[in-house]
């Protein structure tokens, strides 16, 4: 290997690494309002069917919870719902992962299934107020945590995110044992 191509190289790989470092202090700091990882979800914790059922987010267990929190008025949310479908289809038979959507701040149980209908919305949504998102220290949107089975946090993100990256990480919520 040349000397020009070995420079050419060991610059890609330390660019490559600045960008590591940078986007996981971005995504720590995105983060840092969040509840930790290890400790478990709030008791309580309540989402609501779009016939006005409560369902205790504790109920999803024992399965490894995606627990993805958006607006209907959020541009980066709307992105989402392709890869939000696609991760649906691969965990909807797994007894083992699972995914829970809430909208909030959305309006009425109307205003998101036309929303549900525009945008081809095939996962189940649910709804939840500002308890709930106070609950979760919610701060911007979309946000996901990722749960393990026994109700503990393992993940959070912030932002957009890929559905490799959702997929590795509701495998790694369910992967861990409390």
């Amino acid at each position: 290997m040349s000397a020009v191509w070995r420079r050419r190289l060991l610059s890609v790989a330390r660019d490559g690494a600045i960008l590591l470092v940078l986007f996981a202090a971005i995504s720590a700091w995105k983060t840092r309002g969040h509840l930790e990882s290890n400790t478990p979800l709030p008791d309580g914790l309540t989402v609501y069917t779009l016939d006005g059922t409560p369902v205790p987010v504790a109920s999803f267990a024992p399965a490894a919870v995606q627990l993805h929190v958006w607006a209907t008025w959020c541009k980066v949310c709307g992105l989402e719902h392709g890869t939000l479908n696609r991760l649906h289809d691969r965990v909807a038979d797994d007894p083992e992962r699972t995914l829970v959507t809430v909208a909030v701040s959305s309006g009425s149980a109307e205003d998101v299934r036309a929303y549900m209908a525009e945008h081809e919305i095939a996962y189940p949504v649910y709804l939840a107020g500002d308890a709930f998102v106070d609950a979760l220290r919610v701060s911007a949107y979309p946000t996901n945590y990722f749960i393990s089975p026994q109700g503990t946090v393992r993940a959070t993100t912030v932002g957009a995110s890929t559905g490799w990256g959702m997929r590795w990480r509701l495998h790694r919520a369910g992967s861990h044992s409390d």
